[in-house]
């Protein structure tokens, strides 16, 4: 009987979210300050130093709630492949997904094989030693998305449009489609107004291309239609970057329809996609340049992967899914490859018989928080759902821990006294954390463990107290998660906690009385502030 098998995409470097989520010699001079002024050396422990997928919202990882609708759609073999910060990963998943799963195998990635090649790799070495089949399914979820979508029904559309790939997407504002892959299904018809010639940047190169300019979206009413084209992030309709308007009023064409006029739909990639197993094995090859008759062991060891150059197909979204649809030309066949001749064969195969690849429209919830803005605003949405839906929430927070009667809209793991202090709901409040005379708390507080609050957070994130902090405390004799009765912290990201000094993003020495609409992070000598953008 065919199974599916879970792979989760855990090995991501979260570089959207720098300096945030940042790491020490990831270009941390420049994510700090570029100039390097005022920048005094920074130990291992600096930043919110966790890997994306399981950074905490609410005291449970990001990722977390996607895996368990998985486990409870009735998956069992979950896997999950890992590179940055491996160790925050596997540390949070050593645990029970409910019913008594947890992830199979975490699957290393010494060095970086985008978001396709460690899951070829695995697939391929699991089906030369027969224990994934060419029938199975696999299902491949995004680590760092949050979204409510069935996956029952997803793969149940797979299978009864015998589809060989199925993708889930999630309709998006129009203005954010040039970060987003766009999938084109038949029966989408939105009219072209005209083209346009822009200069764009492109792996560091100035470059000059032609773009079509759309009109008011015409899409398919249909949940499941077939992906007719596939594009890997159309850019954003900028006049400045008009060369040739190509008789065009840029201006009107901004007013009506934004900087999202250069893509004909809002249906963007989900980061969920069905494949069958045996779809991957014929495209192994290309991602690899390994025989496909090549041994278990030799697949699972091999890193000869395609990750850059004319003969690129490591990653789903950018290459994969483009040049099975048409959409991109084929990878360049390396001559000196010992796997040349089988290449050819394969983009052959896939001129005369392309695969199907259906599209899955869901129109549920969907976030890939790959802003601080939508880190923020997910917060938000979380806690409004949290304070709303209770147990029945989307997000599985601990309800056990939560103590009891305390004021409808608030949230708490610790004990307080509400005396002389202000809440304002909803807020959040987690374990461990004291809250004194004078406070105020709201509307839209999420505070993490571990923290001291004197002053007043509004719209705000402290994330939590990790085990790391509490040790540089002690060491340091420095409470650094106190926010005292002078400040004011007001729609920020705030993570490891305040140092004595603070800089901006240009290496000014700042104070940190107010602190709005920013995120502050601490490089284990002192804090960095960056401005939120939208």
């Amino acid at each position: 009987m065919a199974r599916t098998i879970v792979y989760v995409q855990a090995g991501g470097l979260g570089t959207r979210l720098c300096p945030l989520l940042h790491q020490p010699g990831l270009y941390s001079l420049k994510a700090l300050s570029p100039n390097g002024r005022n920048l005094l050396p920074f130990n291992h422990n600096s930043f919110y130093a966790v890997a994306k997928p399981v950074m905490p919202y609410f005291g449970i990882a990001l990722s977390e709630p996607l895996i368990r609708r998985a486990v409870e759609a009735g998956m069992r073999d979950i896997r999950m492949t890992v590179h940055n910060m491996p160790e925050t990963v596997i540390r949070y998943y050593e645990k029970s997904l409910g019913k008594g799963v947890t992830v199979k195998k975490f699957l290393y990635e010494q060095k970086p094989l985008d978001t396709a090649g460690g899951i070829v790799r695995d697939v391929m070495a699991d089906m030369r030693d027969g224990t994934i089949k060419p029938d199975d399914t696999i299902l491949v979820l995004g680590g760092d998305i949050r979204t409510d979508v069935n996956l029952e029904e997803f793969l149940a559309e797979h299978a009864q449009t015998h589809a060989d790939v199925s993708i889930a997407l999630a309709g998006v504002e129009r203005d954010k489609m040039h970060r987003l892959g766009a999938a084109i299904r038949e029966g989408d018809n939105t009219p072209e107004l005209g083209k346009i010639f822009l200069r764009v940047e492109k792996a560091g190169e100035a470059k000059e291309e032609e773009y079509v300019v759309y009109g008011d979206f015409q899409l398919s009413s249909e949940r499941v239609a077939r992906i007719i084209r596939f594009l890997e992030k159309p850019p954003k309709l900028d006049p400045k970057s008009v060369i040739n308007p190509g008789g065009l009023d840029i201006q009107q064409i901004l007013e009506k329809y934004g900087m999202g006029a250069l893509t004909p739909t809002n249906l963007q990639n989900a980061s969920i996609y069905a494949i069958r197993a045996e779809l991957i094995a014929h495209l192994a090859p290309l991602v690899f340049n390994v025989a496909p008759e090549s041994s278990s062991t030799e697949w699972r060891e091999t890193e000869a992967v395609n990750i850059s150059g004319t003969s690129k197909f490591s990653d789903f979204a950018g290459d994969v899914y483009g040049v099975l649809t048409g959409s991109k030309l084929p990878p360049q066949v390396n001559p000196y490859s010992p796997t040349a001749e089988v290449q050819r064969r394969i983009i052959e195969d896939l001129a005369s018989a392309p695969p199907q690849i259906f599209g899955y429209r869901h129109s549920g919830r969907w976030s890939d928080d790959g802003t601080f803005d939508a880190v923020l605003n997910s917060h938000f949405e979380i806690l409004d759902d949290l304070i709303a839906r209770h147990d029945k929430s989307d997000w599985p927070i601990d309800w056990d821990e939560v103590k009891p009667n305390y004021p409808h809209g608030v949230i708490t793991k610790s004990h307080l006294d509400l005396k002389d202090v202000t809440f304002i709901p909803p807020v959040y409040i987690g374990k461990d954390v004291i809250i004194h005379a004078g406070a105020v708390i709201g509307p839209y507080a999420v505070i993490g463990r571990g923290w001291v609050i004197n002053g007043k957070v509004v719209r705000s994130v402290l994330f939590p107290k990790k085990k790391v902090d509490r040790e540089i405390e002690r060491a340091r004799n420095w409470q650094r998660f106190h926010v005292p009765a002078d400040r004011r912290i007001v729609g920020s990201l705030v993570g490891s906690g305040f140092e004595l000094t603070a800089l901006n993003e240009k290496g000014d020495i700042i104070d940190l009385h107010e602190i709005v609409d920013s995120v502050v992070v601490s490089n284990g000598s002192q804090n960095v502030v960056s401005p939120i953008t939208t």
